[in-house]
């Protein structure tokens, strides 16, 4: 988990996230896409529905993590809950996949839990 949030936490001081509900739903509709949105576990249903359904409308990669709100924000050197990032750098996508991998987060096939979704880049 350690490995998880660190590789989030690089990638946010490297200046290739973009955090925030809103963010991440505008930065998936611009033209420069980004490569994965993740979206903390314990996000809202109505949250979930809007930034699922967005990265699915345009091909963009989406994945619930196996963080809180609190330990996302934290992460990423907020003080507040973040509800969702969304990944700007395909490296930083690789990365954050690889951990989720190792951490073995798949959640089951009927929800949106854990297992990355969306166009597959790799």
């Amino acid at each position: 988990m350690n490995g998880l949030l660190g590789v989030i936490g690089l990638a946010c001081r490297a200046g290739r996230i973009k955090f925030g509900t809103e963010q991440s739903v505008l930065a998936v509709r611009s033209a420069s896409k980004p490569t994965l949105v993740c979206i903390s576990n314990d996000a809202s249903f109505n949250t979930v529905k809007k930034l699922t359904d967005s990265c699915r409308t345009h091909g963009v990669e989406f994945a619930v993590m196996p963080i809180s709100k609190y330990e996302l924000g934290k992460c990423i050197g907020k003080t507040m809950d973040v509800s969702a990032i969304a990944v700007t750098d395909e490296n930083f996508r690789k990365a954050i996949k690889k951990q989720m991998e190792k951490i073995d987060y798949c959640g089951d096939s009927d929800s949106a839990g854990g297992a990355i979704h969306g166009s597959n880049k790799d």
